[in-house]
């Protein structure tokens, strides 16, 4: 008779925990609940809310809350709340940036790397891109492209750095290296590099002989045509000069020339000054074209007339 009694205790028992499971579940809504009871993850506890208990659908949480990164908030989404997968927001929403924002990914969204992006998206110029890499997007440094990629000439490219490819300016190329004649090159200047122009040279250097040099023009570098020296430079005997190759007895010539016209002219106004008898208008005229003349002669003379040489006395 006891055994009998004991089994039909635990009979009891049973049917009143597996009633007592049945009753307890319950959908969202309170409704299914008994008093001072909620509905929490599809069970009825006490209290008055499902706050920051853990979820893993909306539907594990009480109405007017939402799951958001495993555990019940306030609100009917989770905009602007802490993410760091696509599944730590809500319906409609995506995890960019380490914040749930509206929209199915994060297109077109703000990034700094491409965690900040959904999945088959990446990190391109501080915007989330539909693609595997930032392959000719756009950018101004190395970390607007993505990985294993780096920014040449304002494009992202391939590479852990520039050398070698097309540039018009030092900006264009990575870092540790310069534009020499339109390519990047290793270094921090063009000294020594081929170059047909200045500007195939960085700055504070001069394109001399073919070669890049520090300075800002080639003054005094040896050369074979003008071609070797800077704009506005001559090659004169072989060197570089600012100016030109005039010859010095020419100039001495000219010189002289100047001299002795001015002096000329002085005598031929003194002697008009001073003469007792005054010259009628056509006497002055003729004067004039005479003295004009005499100033050309001598001038033409002074200049093409061959050096004289220098003969020597020996009378005794």
């Amino acid at each position: 008779m006891s055994s009998v009694l004991s089994n039909a205790v635990v009979v009891l028992l049973i049917v009143s925990f597996r009633f007592s499971v049945i009753f307890s579940w319950c959908y969202r809504s309170s409704s299914y609940c008994g008093s001072y009871q909620v509905c929490c993850r599809n069970q009825c506890v006490y209290g008055s809310n499902c706050l920051y208990r853990s979820c893993s659908l909306y539907l594990h949480c009480s109405v007017n809350e939402s799951c958001c990164s495993g555990k019940c908030r306030y609100g009917s989404n989770c905009l602007g709340k802490d993410c760091s997968k696509i599944s730590d927001c809500s319906v409609n929403e995506a995890c960019c940036s380490g914040m749930c924002q509206y929209g199915s990914n994060c297109l077109g969204k703000h990034c700094t790397n491409e965690s900040d992006c959904s999945v088959f998206q990446t990190c391109c110029s501080g915007k989330c891109r539909a693609s595997y890499d930032c392959s000719g997007q756009s950018c101004s440094k190395d970390s607007d492209c993505s990985f294993l990629e780096v920014c040449c000439s304002g494009k992202c490219r391939d590479g852990h750095d520039c050398s070698g490819q097309s540039c018009s300016k030092n900006s264009d190329c990575s870092l540790l290296e310069v534009c020499c004649s339109g390519k990047c090159r290793d270094g921090y200047d063009c000294s020594g590099k081929s170059c047909s122009k200045k500007s195939d040279c960085s700055a504070y250097e001069a394109c001399c002989s073919g070669k890049c040099r520090y300075g800002s023009d080639c003054s005094g570098d040896s050369c074979r045509s003008s071609n070797d020296c800077s704009v506005g430079q001559k090659c004169c005997s072989n060197t570089c000069t600012n100016y030109g190759c005039e010859d010095p007895t020419a100039a001495i010539a000219i010189a002289v020339v100047s001299t002795i016209v001015g002096l000329s002219l002085a005598f031929m106004l003194i002697y008009c000054c001073n003469r007792p008898a005054r010259l009628g208008p056509s006497d002055s005229i003729e004067m004039g074209r005479q003295v004009a003349t005499t100033v050309a002669t001598t001038t033409q003379s002074a200049i093409h007339a061959p050096p004289q040489a220098q003969q020597q006395d020996f009378s005794y």
